[in-house]
């Protein structure tokens, strides 16, 4: 029976992909060169980024606490203006690259869904300004993991929209769904820093900023992630269509 199987899946794989290892076993096995692996890389790696901070929005308090806290020191410590400056000309760098790649349309249709959610965020950076904050080595460790962590998914991983592309009810990209639970619990510590020390408005308003982050989770993973799957034709319908 297991014997069969497999001669099935083998046959099948030959008769839909032309190769009987199937087509992710085509994407290994066929020859590329450096450049294009690095740039596939690079596009996987920003898709990756994106996905995981737009269904797991959660996780930009954590880049608005590092943001605060770079800004901060920076004007007063080597290393963080190092950090802060790497950050500022990688932002460039991939704003540049992704209008290219997508186009103002896309950007335009960014500011439109989210242009509310960076003004909110913006106007909580001003508010915390003169806070005290600061960023323990578990945080830090947690920050230099998902780094890495993503860089090598972007590396393993087939550049593609199929590839990077979040599921169901899920929440966050799911190639980083092994660092949520770091994140989250990282996300609940700087939390507590300002409902612990911060004077009433702004500790309102941080609770204010978070909540609308949950709330966009729910609604992109839950709501969105509910209904998708009735609505849209499964991968395997889609080349049933196809075929037929």
């Amino acid at each position: 029976m297991m014997y069969g199987t497999v001669g099935l899946f083998f046959i099948s794989n030959q008769i839909v992909y032309g190769h009987f290892l199937g087509i992710h076993a085509l994407q290994i096995v066929e020859g590329f060169s450096i450049a294009r692996r690095l740039r596939e890389a690079w596009e996987s790696f920003l898709e990756i980024i994106v996905t995981f901070f737009e269904f797991y929005p959660v996780a930009c308090f954590s880049l608005l606490y590092l943001l605060l806290f770079l800004v901060k020191k920076s004007y007063q410590e080597k290393t963080p203006r190092i950090i802060f400056i790497t950050f500022i000309i990688f932002s460039l760098i991939t704003s540049v690259y992704w209008v290219n790649t997508h186009g103002l349309v896309e950007i335009k249709l960014f500011v439109k869904l989210y242009g509310i959610v960076i003004i909110l965020s913006a106007i909580w950076l001003l508010l915390a300004w003169k806070e005290e904050i600061n960023v323990t080595q578990r945080m830090a460790l947690v920050y230099v993991m998902g780094l890495l962590f993503t860089i090598g998914v972007g590396l393993l991983v087939d550049s593609g929209s199929d590839e990077i592309a979040v599921g169901g009810k899920q929440w966050g990209q799911r190639y980083l769904l092994i660092l949520l639970p770091f994140f989250s619990i990282m996300v609940v510590q700087q939390l507590q820093v300002f409902l612990d020390n911060s004077k009433s408005i702004i500790k309102y308003y941080t609770i204010f900023l978070f909540s609308v982050f949950v709330i966009i989770g729910l609604y992109k993973n839950m709501y969105l992630g509910t209904n998708f799957f009735p609505e849209e034709p499964s991968r395997s319908h889609r080349n049933y269509r196809f075929f037929t």
